[in-house]
């Protein structure tokens, strides 16, 4: 072979294999979360193919999942709350992304206060922002 062909194909080998290897880490990371949380690893490889199919976007959507998880979203709630953040990253693909608005409901439920994209989110769907934060502050003194 000459150099000009073997450069190319080394090149593509080369991001192949790196490709498999992150996707290999990016996978065993959400297993080990999915582990820690209880959770179907065979669950979490389907959230992971519906939404790669929306967003594309294989690291973002481990730490979106990820997100969710440790906020404490389980079964049902999680398969929910995945779809209604999926929806909410069709409608809005240029401002909303997956693994932000997951990150933003984990801190929106640990502060008692809409945060980032998720507060965006809500005021982009015409909900009153005040009433959404005095709910979830009333919430939480309940539990």
């Amino acid at each position: 072979l000459n150099t000009h062909v073997t450069l190319p194909i080394t090149a593509a080998f080369f991001a192949l294999t790196e490709g498999t290897r992150d996707f290999r880490k990016e996978v065993s990371t959400l297993e080990n979360n999915a582990r820690t949380a209880n959770v179907s690893i065979d669950e979490m490889h389907g959230y992971m193919s519906d939404l790669n199919a929306v967003t594309g976007e294989l690291d973002s959507n481990v730490e979106g999942l990820s997100s969710l998880l440790a906020a404490g979203f389980r079964d049902e709630q999680l398969s929910s709350v995945i779809d209604d953040i999926a929806g909410a990253v069709i409608q809005f693909p240029d401002t909303l992304k997956f693994e932000n608005l997951s990150e933003s409901i984990q801190e929106t439920i640990g502060s008692g206060q809409s945060v980032g994209q998720f507060d965006e989110m809500l005021s982009r769907l015409g909900i009153n922002l005040d009433d959404f934060n005095e709910g979830l502050q009333a919430k939480q003194l309940i539990m």
